[in-house]
């Protein structure tokens, strides 16, 4: 019966892993057919390989349409964002896990809730906030939104780690003749490493894919970031799926360049974040 109960268990993740990988491995397939073959729909793997889509993306510079321009501008919302989130949280999550009492208790439990908030309930009162003190289409904007909205999520994922940390290692430092900072810096910190790599990936991640807030704040053609860059092969009359599925290949790249060295990281703090 045990042995039953492991196959079908087993049977049910192919079947998960299946419905997730195989959309993937279809636009990787398709990037490389030509849009005639796209279109068609009759194979799964290209009749006659190309990199003729990726070629036209890459060279194809007019005022709306600028990929690697697109790609560059998602790079330094992500690292900015992520950095920006990091240092705040590790900084509040900090305090919150030392310096307990009923009011930061009652804090660090409200995180989560206020990460699930909607935000689409403060698109308006955000965009002329963000008018009137001139960061509407700028980078700078975009990082101060997500660094908002995803710092919630990461106070809360780093107060777990830094709870995991006995204060008695900081008492041992200090005893030794450290600052409160030395002590920090080279005890509690880098035993929360994995956290801190979690959040940052999940940041960077959340950041390089956002669409929503990107869409509205952001107005100039020469500052859209990688979805909206990919919006634009997409018409009411007409859609460049050579361009768009070639588009999606490049802009996964850099998600795996960072997360599969650091998966084992991300996937042990996420799980010890919610444990805790």
């Amino acid at each position: 019966m045990k042995a039953f109960q492991k196959s079908v268990n087993y049977l049910f993740l192919v079947l998960i892993v299946l419905v997730v990988v195989l959309p993937f491995l279809w636009v990787l397939s398709s990037s490389f057919k030509s849009e005639t073959e796209i279109m068609s729909g009759r194979t799964y793997l290209p009749r006659k390989f190309t990199l003729e889509n990726y070629a036209n993306l890459l060279t194809e510079y007019t005022s709306s349409k600028h990929y690697p321009r697109n790609l560059f501008n998602s790079l330094v919302v992500g690292l900015g964002s992520a950095v920006c989130t990091v240092v705040v949280a590790i900084l509040a999550a900090y305090s919150l896990s030392r310096y307990r009492n009923k009011v930061s208790d009652a804090i660090a439990q409200t995180l989560i809730f206020i990460y699930v908030f909607p935000t689409i309930v403060v698109i308006v009162p955000l965009f002329k906030f963000f008018s009137g003190i001139g960061l509407v289409d700028s980078f700078m904007g975009l990082i101060v939104i997500n660094t908002a909205f995803f710092l919630p999520f990461c106070i809360w994922l780093l107060r777990s780690f830094f709870n995991s940390v006995p204060i008695s290692f900081e008492e041992a430092a200090l005893l030794d003749g450290a600052t409160y900072f030395q002590a920090f810096f080279r005890t509690t910190l880098p035993l929360a490493a994995p956290g801190i790599a979690t959040a940052t990936i999940y940041t960077f991640i959340m950041s390089w894919g956002e669409y929503l807030f990107a869409s509205i704040f952001i107005i100039s053609d020469h500052k859209k970031t990688v979805p909206l860059g990919l919006a634009t092969y997409m018409a009411d009359q007409y859609i460049e799926w050579g361009k768009l599925l070639a588009g999606g290949v490049i802009v996964i790249i850099p998600v795996l360049i960072l997360f599969y060295p650091l998966s084992r990281y991300f996937i042990r703090g996420f799980i010890s974040g919610i444990k805790e």
